[in-house]
Formats: structure tokens, C-alpha cells, sequence
């Protein structure tokens, strides 16, 4: 190849890197078109594997016009070389931006592990609810993110309350992995916080298919379980009832077909003695 043929490749390289990193995702049947038109450029012109490179081309931003220009300057065995160069390059880039994703992904759940479990800390102490909402949702992301869409609704004057963190966590988890299985892992998730003169409020809300009248009066009772043999032991509820009591709240339910909604009400105070004496 010509210095300026190596001038032209390394300009198109830098100018396409820049696009894999900042275009959008195309919807997938844009992204099977341009796939497609791409794999028959590239076969056209007897490029080995152009149907393997093809996808990444796509996601450069690459098009017809661009390989045109590309061929343009460089043919025969140097333009099959410089595609596979192309392509190996910018797929090198795609993974290192996946592993930092994944760094960064892990950095935030061992965060959220230890402040959900309240490590090295007191039992009771001052706790900030909306941290605890939070760190639930990072834990539980891996079943969110199969389609349920989540709705913050937080009180932006929220006080800290007296509580015990780690316990309090699970409550949040019991509700929040409840609705996500009742609404089998699709539907919206509302999580709402509001501020009551002795207590603060925490609703978790979904639209999945409700709780049978029949049966909310016994949703909190140990055992007692919707779900087939051996999905649910039926103590999720009523380990988040027991936990409620032991910081002298409330946890009720109103459910309807569409619209379910656990509250948990707080004392904004919970002295040590008298939780002791539960």
C-alpha cells in the first residue's frame, strides 16, 4: 500500500471508531436491512466472510456509500485486507467498551451488596430509605431487566429514619421480587415515597393481575402461597409483616386486577429499648 493509501485507511478507521462509539442502536429490522445490503456489497466484491463482518459494519455507521469510497482507493487483495483489518479493529473496540461496561456493572453491585446488608455497621441506625429502594433495584436489575419497567416516584424531602437497614432491605426485596413473579417478569413497577407527619410511606405498586379478594387476608400468613409446589415457601410476606411490626409500622394491601400496592408505613423514630422488647 501507498502512504497515502495507509493515510486514507487510518482516517477511515479513526472517523468509523468514533461512530461505533457515540451512534444509536438501530431498531432490529434496520439493523437486518443494512446487514443485509452490506453482505451483498461485500460479496460482490469476493471479500472472504463479508457475511461475518457485515454486523459490525452496521454498527460503525458504515454504508454503501462509505465502502464505495473505501474501494475507491484500495482494490483487489489490499481492500480484502483492509476490511478484515477494519473489522478486527473495531470488534477489539466493542469488547473492551463491554468489559468496561461489566467493570463497572460489578463495581456497582458489590456496592450495593454491602450497603443492602448494612456491613461493619450498628444494627439500628439512621437510614436512608431511598439509598435501601436503590440498592434493591441494582440487586434485583437481573429480573427487571427481562421487562419490567420501574417508576421512581420519591419524596424529595424524605428524612432519614431509625431503623434496621439490612432487615428493612428484605421487606423491599419480598414486595419488589413479589410483584416482578406476579406480573411474570413483564409490566410496570411503581415505587413511591411520601413524608406523614409521625411516619414516612412506601408503596410498591404493579399492574400485574391483582390478588383475589378471597384471599389478600391471608397473603401474610406463613405458608401461604399462590404459587406452584415448590416455587414459594410462602414466607415472604410474612418475614416482611414480622419486619414492619418490629419497627412498630404498618404493611397493608389493595389489589385489583391491574393494580396492586403494598404500603409500609414507618415511625420516623425507633428507639433501641423498645424494639428490643418485640
Amino acid at each position: 500500500m501507498t502512504a497515502e493509501q495507509i493515510a486514507f485507511l487510518t482516517k477511515f478507521q479513526r472517523e468509523a471508531a468514533e461512530c461505533l462509539t457515540a451512534a444509536p442502536a438501530l431498531d432490529p429490522l434496520a439493523e437486518s436491512e443494512c446487514e443485509e445490503e452490506i453482505s451483498e456489497w461485500l460479496e460482490a466484491r469476493q471479500i472472504a466472510d463479508g457475511w461475518k463482518l457485515a454486523p459490525t459494519f452496521v454498527r460503525a455507521g458504515l454504508h454503501r456509500e462509505e465502502l464505495e469510497s473505501l474501494a475507491g482507493c484500495l482494490n483487489g487483495q489490499a481492500l480484502n485486507d483492509a476490511l478484515q483489518w477494519l473489522e478486527a479493529s473495531w470488534s477489539s473496540q466493542e469488547l473492551v467498551k463491554e468489559i468496561e461496561q461489566s467493570m463497572t456493572r460489578i463495581s456497582d453491585l458489590v456496592r450495593a451488596i454491602k450497603e443492602y446488608s448494612y456491613m461493619d455497621r450498628a444494627a439500628l441506625q439512621e437510614v436512608d430509605v431511598h439509598q435501601g429502594l436503590e440498592n434493591t433495584l441494582v440487586i434485583l436489575g437481573h429480573k427487571l431487566k427481562r421487562g419490567v419497567t420501574v417508576t421512581r416516584e420519591y419524596a424529595a424531602d424524605l428524612p432519614r429514619i431509625s431503623a434496621y437497614g439490612g432487615a428493612l432491605n428484605q421487606v423491599w426485596t419480598n414486595l419488589i421480587v413479589n410483584a416482578i413473579d406476579a406480573m411474570n417478569g413483564q409490566g410496570n413497577l411503581w415505587v413511591r415515597t411520601a413524608v406523614k407527619p409521625h411516619h414516612i410511606l412506601v408503596e410498591i405498586n404493579d399492574d400485574g393481575p391483582g390478588i383475589p379478594p378471597e384471599i389478600q387476608g391471608r397473603i401474610f400468613e406463613p405458608f401461604f402461597t399462590t404459587k406452584p409446589q415448590g416455587e414459594g415457601t410462602g414466607l415472604g410476606l410474612d418475614t416482611a409483616y414480622r419486619i414492619v411490626r418490629k419497627h412498630h409500622g404498618e404493611i397493608r394491601v389493595q389489589s385489583k386486577p391491574g393494580d396492586t400496592c403494598f404500603q409500609v408505613r414507618l415511625p420516623l423514630t425507633l428507639s433501641m429499648a423498645s424494639s428490643m422488647e418485640e
